[in-house]
């Protein structure tokens, strides 16, 4: 609509029309607009200067009929466990060991690092890297047998043999890219760094979007069919 044209509607009109816009509801629309009750909100919706006004805006926002089924299909079916994705991961179990197997282990590394030292012939920085960690050997083994001479029972938690876990793992960029395309409802970011994630009601979505879209009237009948649904057909 032109400019000219815009300003054929009344104050009041307009203010008809922009409510209209917000809430797609007509009798909540005239009562805004400080509509008397002998006026009725479906004769002022169909003023050919408000109608054209209402729809010129709402046809900023056409979509396919193909693509509105899609989204309430969508909507319908949506469920938060489509978010998981399969994933396996390491898993480093805690085991609890006694201080002779832990002095085993740390043996066994000891010997393989004073083998490897004695097989080549390292560069000076490489000796002295490997002159420490044998030392560091050296003196946790003498600290755990001198414990487990005062305490035979005593035990270490400590880390075991890792393994592969299949899970499943939230995929929060697909949440996010359905939160913006009005699929999920809203995205809490916990300080935990969890996440609170609210899907839409299947049911209310679809009741909404088909009213929006004018597929259903107000009688639930179905309404005509159209190659391209519009929103502005609700009562």
């Amino acid at each position: 609509m032109q400019n000219d044209d815009q300003d054929l509607l009344s104050p009041r009109e307009k203010l008809f029309a922009d409510s209209y816009l917000t809430h797609l509801n007509k009798s909540r629309a005239a009562a805004q607009a400080g509509y008397a009750s002998r006026n009725s909100p479906y004769q002022i919706y169909n003023r050919p200067r408000v109608r054209q006004y209402i729809e010129e805006r709402l046809n900023q926002y056409a979509i396919s009929a193909a693509e509105l089924t899609k989204l309430i299909s969508d909507t319908a079916q949506g469920n938060l466990t489509d978010y998981f994705r399969p994933v396996q991961k390491i898993v480093i179990p805690k085991v609890t060991k006694g201080l002779q197997e832990l002095i085993d282990n740390l043996q066994c590394q000891l010997d393989i690092e004073t083998e490897y030292l004695n097989s080549i012939q390292p560069e000076a920085t490489e000796k002295k890297q490997l002159d420490t960690a044998i030392r560091a050997l050296e003196r946790d083994i003498a600290r755990l047998k001198i414990e487990l001479d005062k305490n035979p029972n005593a035990t270490r938690i400590v880390d075991g043999e890792p393994y592969l876990s299949n899970e499943m793992q939230l995929d929060i960029e697909a949440v996010v890219a359905d939160k913006e395309r009005c699929k999920v409802k809203s995205i809490k970011y916990s300080k935990t760094g969890g996440y609170s994630i609210e899907m839409y009601s299947a049911l209310d979505a679809q009741e909404k979007l088909a009213k929006m879209h004018g597929l259903y009237k107000k009688d639930n009948e179905q309404s005509a069919p159209q190659n391209v649904i519009r929103i502005g057909y609700g009562d």
